[in-house]
């Protein structure tokens, strides 16, 4: 199979380490009071399906496995904050 024909993997395996430290960041992180996953305006329909708030212990893993934009996947984590300053 030449490389021009090669199935091109959309899941970006190099982030996921970075993403699996910030959502453990945003877990121990008492001001941390939710998470929302963030997407993008041309994401995937995986994406968009888990797109909103969660508690913190269940916020999904990203990375999706599922899914299908072009570039790959670029959820991301956003941390909800209960108070901004010290």
């Amino acid at each position: 199979m030449s490389s021009s024909n090669r199935p091109i993997s959309v899941l970006p395996t190099d982030r996921l380490p970075e993403l699996r430290a910030a959502l453990e960041r945003l877990r121990a992180n008492p001001r941390v009071t939710s998470i929302v996953i963030g997407v993008s305006d041309d994401a995937c329909p995986a994406a968009c399906a888990v797109q909103g708030a969660y508690a913190k212990a269940d916020a999904p893993d990203i990375p999706l496995e599922a899914c299908s934009r072009a570039g790959g996947c670029n959820c991301r984590y956003l941390p909800v904050l209960n108070d901004i300053f010290p």
